[in-house]
């Protein structure tokens, strides 16, 4: 029995992780939503998406 990494797993194009410069692609339609939602509510940001 071999020792390896089954490759079907990993994809065989590049991906861009975020830390290298990969982008979070937001349609434009979205954007604003949480915010508004979590002003709606009284919140920030951060304790709504907690």
């Amino acid at each position: 029995m071999k020792n390896t990494i089954n490759e079907d797993f990993y994809p065989q194009y590049p991906i861009m992780s975020y830390k290298n410069g990969g982008t979070i692609n937001i349609k434009k339609s979205k954007r604003g939503t949480f915010t508004a939602a979590a002003k709606k509510h009284g919140k920030s940001v951060q304790a709504f998406a907690n």
